[in-house]
């Protein structure tokens, strides 16, 4: 059996299903991209597929870990954040203002000894969002 062999650092980032903010994500995932990063999500519209149509933009690496909500049902979303957790191993969780499902990512991070980071979020002037 072979074993998968990661080397650049896992930063996953979750948060809510609405958030598309990309300029304020564009600026707080930059640096991760620049020092060569890898990002995992959860596969899920908002905060997830927009920090991955970011990362696809800069050419960096992605994995995107979808949920397997026909066969689970609502327990899909926290067996994902597990699998992302146990088998994953990222060394960051950064999370965007969500809901229900980001509290659930973080408090899966927390247990699995990850570190969290909450992507303090600001209005530009002139943004639209």
């Amino acid at each position: 059996m072979s074993r998968l062999l990661w080397v650049a650092d896992l930063l996953w980032v979750a948060g809510g299903r609405d958030y598309t903010h990309v300029p304020i994500m564009r600026l707080v995932l930059k640096p991760y991209a620049d020092a060569g990063w890898t990002l995992i999500t959860g596969a899920q519209r908002g905060a997830d597929l927009t920090a991955e149509t970011i990362w696809k933009g800069w050419e960096c690496p992605y994995v995107g870990v979808p949920a397997r909500w026909g066969m689970r049902g609502r327990s899909a979303g926290p067996a994902r954040n597990t699998i992302i957790a146990r088998t994953w191993k990222p060394k960051l969780l950064l999370h965007f203002p969500g809901g229900v499902g980001t509290a659930n990512a973080m408090k899966t991070a927390e247990s699995h000894e990850i570190e969290t980071l909450e992507a303090l979020t600001i209005d530009l002037p002139g943004d639209t969002k």
